[in-house]
């Protein structure tokens, strides 16, 4: 019995942990896309300024 209660636990844990990677991955998917906008718009900025 609390060989299978251990493996709820890891199973529960594996959930969570999971779930905060998807977290974190969307986010930083979104962060990385929104980086990557405002990086490829400041080169036409800095070529008008020359």
């Amino acid at each position: 019995m609390t060989c299978y209660r251990n493996g709820v636990k890891c199973m529960l844990l594996l959930l969570f942990m999971g779930l905060a990677a998807l977290n974190t991955y969307s986010y930083w998917r979104d962060s990385h896309s929104f980086n990557y906008r405002t990086t490829s718009m400041h080169p036409e900025v800095t070529v008008e300024q020359r």
